[in-house]
């Protein structure tokens, strides 16, 4: 009867324990004979609150049990994960340790060879026997009451003369033949587009010819259509664009490899050879150019001779369409705005430049003999013949084709092609997209070098005596960085 009083004290004075007697049941010990002398309703609460301690007690005698073989399995899986993670860390950090070792290697390696050229440079000043392929500068600076003089160089081959005068020589023998740019942007022109029809053609071929226009008019908007461009081909801005792009084109082609085929003869200047002797270039005059000269004549029967056996040599280039239908795919991913010009003229043009590439090379290696011994050394660069092709595929192996990682090669090297350039770099022109026609250039640059560099190493044959003695057949391929060296 006590307890709502209790209950009401209770909660006017916040003494809920001390009033209801709580703490007498949970800090005595009540024995079995006084539990019939209680109350029912304190019966029931120590009963409810004894259940609830032993469930207490158990709960935490059985999680004091498994508290160690958790606490083990736990500090386990952490520390495979740890170790894991450690390893995956220590990797990382050991590629790229390896990655910026080869970086300063090639950097140290570009600085030798720069001081190499640089000291190469001071000796042929030094000893006033100059490099004939180079034109040398000395400048004279003053520095504490001493003179000091630097000498520069400058490669200085071929000569714009020269390089005119061996492209009038492959026209005029018919070893290089210039484009026909209307006709090639005319080829792919749609003859549906003009309403007028000539009454000569029978139902059937007209019936066709229509067929060809819808099938033309289709690609065209499909983006399909290998005719150029639509103003282009209307404004007759084709033709003079791509005869001036051939022009340059020509002149480009032919200087640089020029330059890199005579850069091959220039490094041999200056050579030491068992200390007290070095090697010298020097430069004689053409005779039979300035015989050609003076008599008025483009060249003498012999030569005449020599050149129709390259151009008949040139004709047996069995090869060529493969090469350019390869290159063009190249040329097309690399630059899509050569969809600007129509497909035959790319392929017009890429062939006339694969074929004064080769004639180049065949020049050049004619003219280097080399007498050893009573014998002559000589080169010969001439096409793959069909007997070439047949002891080709049948060889065992063909090369070292390393073509993982070559889409990332291409670009990384044409980033740094493109920072290179020095040309539609004013803000006008990147205003009007220079930097998009810098990036496709630098593009089609690096993918083809990259191409025809392990074209030629992957298909090069270098046996060392291994018909005669048994020994080693070497192949060789390009090996990309970015596919190496990739973390993950």
């Amino acid at each position: 009867y006590l307890r709502p009083f209790r209950k009401s004290m209770a909660s006017l004075t916040g003494m809920h324990g001390l009033l209801s007697g709580k703490h007498i049941i949970q800090s005595c010990s009540v024995k079995a004979t006084e539990i019939n002398h209680l109350h029912p309703h304190s019966r029931i609460m120590l009963l409810q609150r004894a259940k609830e301690k032993v469930d207490t007690i158990a709960n935490h005698k059985a999680t004091v049990d498994r508290r160690p073989k958790a606490s083990k399995r736990a500090s386990r899986s952490e520390l495979r994960h740890a170790n894991a993670s450690a390893v995956r860390v220590h990797d990382c950090i050991n590629e790229n340790d390896r990655r910026e070792r080869v970086k300063e290697i090639d950097r140290l390696i570009n600085d030798g060879q720069q001081r190499l050229l640089e000291l190469r440079c001071e000796k042929d000043a030094l000893q006033q026997r100059p490099n004939p392929l180079y034109n040398y500068t000395t400048t004279t600076t003053l520095e504490t009451s001493n003179k000091m003089s630097n000498t520069t160089r400058k490669f200085n081959f071929p000569h714009p003369e020269i390089v005119e005068e061996y492209l009038h020589h492959l026209f005029e023998y018919r070893r290089l033949v210039k484009l026909n740019h209307t006709k090639l942007w005319r080829r792919d022109q749609s003859c549906g587009d003009c309403d007028d029809e000539d009454d000569s053609f029978t139902d059937d071929e007209r019936d066709l010819r229509v067929g060809d226009a819808r099938t033309r008019h289709s690609a065209r908007e499909n983006g399909e259509y290998k005719g150029g461009n639509w103003f282009l081909r209307r404004a007759s801005l084709g033709s003079k664009i791509g005869e001036a792009i051939e022009t340059a084109a020509y002149r480009a082609v032919c200087t640089a490899v020029m330059g890199v085929l005579a850069r091959t003869i220039s490094s041999i200047h200056g050579t030491n050879i068992m200390t007290h002797a070095d090697v010298r270039l020097l430069k004689e005059l053409n005779q039979a150019r300035a015989s050609r000269h003076e008599r008025g004549q483009s060249s003498d029967g012999v030569s005449r001779k020599v050149d129709s056996a390259a151009g008949l040599e040139s004709e047996n280039f069995m090869q060529r369409d493969a090469v350019v239908e390869t290159l063009i795919s190249h040329c097309q991913i690399s630059a899509p705005l050569l969809k600007l010009f129509p497909l035959a003229w790319q392929r017009a043009l890429l062939a006339n430049i694969i074929t004064l590439i080769t004639a180049i090379m065949s020049d050049f290696a004619d003219g280097i003999q080399f007498h050893i011994l009573g014998y002559q050394l000589s080169f010969s660069f001439k096409p793959i013949t069909q007997e070439d092709m047949m002891r080709y595929v049948g060889a065992a192996g063909h090369g070292a084709h390393l073509t993982s990682g070559f889409e990332a090669a291409v670009q990384a090297t044409a980033k740094d092609v493109s920072a290179s350039f020095t040309f539609l770099d004013k803000w006008h022109e990147r205003a009007l997209g220079s930097l998009m026609v810098r990036a496709q250039i630098a593009t089609l640059i690096a993918r083809i070098v990259l191409f025809l560099a392990d074209d030629v190493l992957s298909g090069a044959n270098m046996n060392l005596w291994s018909r005669q003695a048994g020994g080693p057949r070497m192949v060789a391929g390009l090996e990309y960085r970015s596919s190496l060296n990739t973390v993950t």
